[in-house]
């Protein structure tokens, strides 16, 4: 069939280890497809990815696989290796912390009670129930406008202690009378149950895991939904965290980056100081920049081991997106930054239903002749949903990775190795290969939308005092909504943050604005400014001198930094 890689995901269980399993399932798979790149994720397997025992199952169904002229794409996700990780570097931990806070009495002393926390990663727990370390604690007086009251925040670390036991930890504090009513914030860390991404040990032991399967000739490798874990209760609507991410080396290169303490600002990463709110919104910035920039670091270091180890044609996958929703997609800034746009691929790639704007960007920026969405039917278990999305994802150049052939342990997914579902799947996919021996490249937008990454993703400045954050941000949310509405009515159009910007990926070259491998745009539209970058700042005045047509929705008072441009307006 066509010339592109048709993707189907095969997550393996336990029982892939019984003899005969491995074999019959790929003659099954063989036999009744025709799928060249065949996606394998052991992460419900419970052994290390290094365990010979497993290994030898992925040599084994290589060699089936390319005795058919197929190829196998191997999961290789450090993420899953938490416990070989922590035996060597017990104390090198990633953290989530969260705001547990009181009124204290009139005595200045305060208690906090919460059930001990213990995170999983899929089956993994971190084997620590409960905290481990207060990151800071302090007492303000709130403002009406949940705000910090100017010169009431005072540093009480010192005098808050905490104890787990059992299923519950107390946090005591003891600040005096002349803390008497105060408002007290304490932030209480426990581990994460992946290894820490911070950590400059990583990409050593993450060197381990390809070392094991070097000398199997896999034709690529893949990591999928990139990023801290976030600790939310349920997967679906109503999904919410009361957790940020903390790793010593993180407060390390927050350092680096804007020359302030990230312990001393942890306060400001939910409520700002009455009058002084640009401090608090810096804060969320860097905090963000920082977090964003090292999930790409990693994304770039796996990218590029996985080319040294395989080759230049080896197939690195799968979507950095995790959420995968149109319009609701807040919990990404927290698990990366939002980084979606400077993640290298060969072959773009997203998941669910991210909407065909941002699908259309990352082709751009990526340069793949077609982008792949992963489906599953988001929870519906209906095949249709498979030809539907089949359908709609080849009529904007993109394919379809099918989401899978076996799926253990998650019910919301379609195993497709049912009866007849292959086969109809087959019938669909010859359908495709004949478009796409009829189309030349992807839809040629015309339209650049940048959003201002900064206004988006700052929730202190859409939000200040935050109990949780959620899938919804004001601002985000209707950035997502206008793109969608935009392309609805029939404007097709590419939607990137102003990050892209930043990093030089938009540019003007001749006269013309243009984004990733060379595509030109008449016109931008740019949605939500505020905060953003000089370097931003500096484009947007240059393209407008240059004639450039734009548009633009949302104020600019303050760049990122403080700087007041309002005088620019007059």
């Amino acid at each position: 069939m066509g010339s592109n890689p048709r993707l189907i995901y095969w997550k393996w269980a336990d029982t892939i280890l019984e003899p005969g399993v491995l074999a019959e399932r790929v003659g099954d798979l063989l036999s009744r497809s025709s799928f060249d790149v065949i996606c394998v994720a052991a992460h419900w397997v419970k052994l290390p990815v290094t365990d010979s025992e497993l290994v030898a199952k992925v040599s084994e169904a290589c060699e089936l696989l390319h005795k058919a002229g197929r190829k196998l794409v191997l999961e290789l996700d450090v993420r899953n290796e938490y416990e070989g990780f922590n035996e060597l570097y017990p104390d090198d931990c990633l953290y989530a912390f969260f705001f547990a806070e009181t009124t204290l009495d009139d005595r200045g002393c305060g208690v906090i009670e919460f059930d001990s926390p213990l995170a999983y990663h899929y089956w993994r727990s971190s084997g620590v129930k409960g905290i481990e370390r207060i990151l800071g604690c302090w007492a303000f007086d709130l403002t009406e406008k949940r705000a910090i009251a100017r010169g009431s925040l005072r540093d009480i670390s010192d005098k808050t202690r905490f104890e787990v036991i059992g299923e519950r930890t107390r946090i005591e504090i003891s600040a005096g009378p002349d803390y008497a009513d105060s408002r007290a914030a304490a932030l209480p860390a426990f581990r994460q149950a992946i290894p820490n991404l911070f950590s400059p040990r990583l990409y050593a032991f993450y060197e381990r895991l390809f070392d094991a399967y070097a000398h199997i000739p896999l034709d690529g490798v893949l990591v999928d939904e990139w990023g801290v874990d976030v600790m939310i209760g349920s997967i679906d609507a109503t999904a919410a965290t009361r957790c940020l991410t903390y790793a010593d080396q993180m407060a390390e290169l927050y350092q680096r980056h804007c020359g302030r303490s990230l312990r001393d600002d942890l306060i400001l990463l939910k409520y700002p100081v009455d009058g002084l709110e640009q401090r608090a919104y810096q804060a969320v910035n860097d905090y963000n920049h920082v977090l964003r920039s090292k999930m790409v670091e990693n994304e770039t270091w796996f990218y590029d081991q996985g080319k040294r180890v395989y080759g230049p044609q080896a197939f690195i996958g799968a979507h950095p997106t995790w959420w995968g929703d149109r319009t609701r997609l807040h919990l990404e800034v927290l698990k990366n930054g939002w980084d979606w746009w400077e993640v290298p691929r060969d072959y773009a790639q997203t998941d669910e239903t991210i909407s065909i704007p941002i699908r259309l960007a990352l082709a751009r920026k990526c340069g793949g002749p077609v982008w792949y969405n992963m489906w599953y039917s988001m929870g519906t278990r209906r095949l249709d949903t498979y030809f539907a999305e089949t359908w709609r994802n080849a009529r904007y150049g993109g394919r379809t990775h099918y989401h899978g052939y076996e799926c253990p342990n998650e019910e919301v997914v379609l195993e497709l190795k049912g009866q007849g579902m292959l086969e109809q799947i087959e019938e669909t996919e010859k359908a495709i290969a004949e478009v796409e021996e009829l189309q030349a490249g992807q839809p040629d937008s015309r339209i650049l939308v940048v959003f201002g990454m900064q206004a988006v993703s700052n929730w202190v400045m859409n939000q200040p005092g935050l109990d949780k954050w959620s899938t919804s941000s004001p601002t985000q949310d209707r950035v997502l909504e206008l793109s969608l509405g935009l392309f609805e009515a029939g404007h097709l159009h590419d939607l990137v943050p102003s990050t892209e910007i930043e990093n030089g990926s938009v540019r003007i070259e001749n006269g013309r604005l243009c984004y990733g491998h060379g595509h030109a745009y008449d016109a931008l539209i740019f949605l939500f400014p505020e905060n953003v970058s000089t370097k931003v700042w500096s484009f947007l005045q240059d393209y407008r001198a240059q004639g450039g047509r734009i548009a633009g929705c949302g104020k600019l008072t303050c760049l990122d930094g403080g700087q007041d441009v309002r005088a620019a307006f007059d």
